[in-house]
């Protein structure tokens, strides 16, 4: 076969692989834009838009502080007159929905809240139902009784009345340690079965 039947079959040869190359790179990209494997995922495909509007509501509120436990809303007056600093650092950890044993958070959990944890009930509850538990499912404490200051180590003044409750013993053992609280917000602790008081919180003038 001469030269000259050879040549027109090069440009053709040529045309063929830049037809095939052109091919076959469309295909490739078509596999990684497609293939799962190789798609990067985002949050979108990770996420309903529910749950990411929930991360986003958590990390505004962790950012912002607002947590339950980090909220005092006391004036400076409120502030000053309580002494105990074990109380004052409580302040900030306390929640309404908790539980407390300890003078510290309970004293704390009470001038936060303007009640007693869920945790504490009165001697009448608890002879009523004695074996009733906590919703955490423990042992209930005594506590919100009057409290008679017959040892006179309290301040006795006209209009001045006490209630006492019980500290880290449950309710099948009370134990020798109790707060006794006023009626004008003072807090006192006594370890001893009220032979002597140590003052958290100052009476409101």
């Amino acid at each position: 076969m001469s030269r000259r039947y050879q040549r027109p079959f090069q440009p053709l040869i040529f045309l063929f692989f830049v037809i095939v190359f052109i091919i076959a790179s469309g295909l490739f990209r078509d596999f990684f834009q497609t293939n799962p494997e190789n798609k990067q995922e985002t949050t979108s495909d990770l996420y309903s838009d529910e749950e990411i509007a929930s991360l986003e509501a958590a990390l505004e509120a962790q950012q912002l502080g607002k947590t339950e436990g980090s909220k005092i809303d006391l004036d400076e007056d409120q502030l000053k007159r309580i002494v105990d600093p074990d109380v004052r650092d409580a302040l900030n950890t306390v929640e309404e929905d908790g539980e407390y044993r300890d003078y510290p958070h309970v004293a704390a959990y009470m001038i936060r809240f303007s009640d007693l944890p869920a945790n504490y009930r009165s001697k009448e509850d608890s002879r009523q139902n004695p074996n009733a538990k906590t919703p955490q499912g423990d042992p209930y404490m005594i506590g919100g009784n009057h409290f008679g200051n017959h040892e006179g180590h309290l301040k006795r003044e006209k209009g001045l009345k006490y209630h006492e409750l019980d500290i880290e013993a449950p309710e099948t053992h009370r134990g020798p340690k109790r707060l006794v609280y006023s009626n004008r917000g003072g807090i006192y602790y006594t370890e001893d079965h009220y032979d002597s008081f140590r003052t958290l919180v100052e009476d409101e003038e």
